[in-house]
């Protein structure tokens, strides 16, 4: 299969979140559950974000609002 998929790996309480390019390689369906399970190939450099979490965000608009 050429699919691609993105695989998003959130760290909420360190404010980060890693993002990852992969290629299907393989599926296989599980009958008795109808899940699949799939084979990935990595491709590219993994990329980090780095943002603030909800209340530091709300907190720091708040003090932009109250200057």
């Amino acid at each position: 299969t050429d699919d691609t998929v993105d695989v998003v790996i959130d760290d909420d309480e360190c404010g980060l979140s890693y993002r990852f390019k992969a290629r299907v390689t393989w599926v296989r369906a599980d009958a008795a559950t109808d899940d699949y399970v799939v084979g990935l190939a990595f491709v590219g450099a993994p990329v980090l974000l780095r943002y603030a979490p909800a209340r530091a965000a709300a907190s720091r608009a708040g003090m932009a609002d109250a200057a």
